[in-house]
């Protein structure tokens, strides 16, 4: 695979339940690469960081056009695995707690979102912390079944919103 970076757009959020990273998907790249920072839950609950598509048109993809498996390493009591056909939107991408200073680093890579003749494929890595448990990382693979053009990404505070969340995206060349 390429190595090369190529930054496209930056997005954040203060005290809102979603982040829409919009119009950041194009002709001139197959590979994107999403770095979240700054990520902060409010809300007093444990929750994971949720991902919808948005169409060309802007409009998020809420169908059950999801699939998504996730392994867990979970310092706290081992490793646990899931996956899910069928769902309207991709969970497990990071898990967090408000009583944590952040959710910690989160990378995806979205292959061919622009590409309205193939799926949408998705590969995620993350690690945080539980608050009262200890240290938590994921790792989920995802596809969107719909052959459409996208047109972004939205990142949604699942039950709670987000204090702090920052995307940068860039091209992979």
């Amino acid at each position: 695979m390429a190595t090369n970076l190529e930054f496209i757009k930056s997005a954040s959020g203060t005290s809102v339940s979603f982040l829409d990273v919009t119009d950041c998907f194009s002709a001139d790249y197959d590979v994107y690469y999403f770095s979240l920072t700054k990520v902060k839950r409010a809300g007093g609950i444990d929750a994971f960081v949720v991902i919808r598509y948005l169409d060309s048109g802007g409009t998020v993809i809420d169908q059950t056009e999801y699939d998504y498996a996730g392994l867990e390493t979970r310092a706290y009591v081992g490793f646990g695995a899931n996956g899910v056909t069928n769902a309207s939107e991709i969970k497990e991408i990071a898990y967090g707690s408000s009583n944590a200073t952040d959710i910690g680093g989160i990378s995806l890579y979205v292959y061919n979102p622009y590409d309205s003749s193939s799926y949408t494929f998705l590969t995620s890595q993350s690690s945080s912390v539980r608050a009262g448990y200890g240290n938590w990382g994921s790792k989920v693979i995802a596809v969107h079944k719909s052959a459409e053009q996208l047109s972004g990404v939205r990142f949604i505070a699942e039950a709670s919103t987000y204090d702090n969340i920052t995307v940068n995206v860039y091209g992979v060349k």
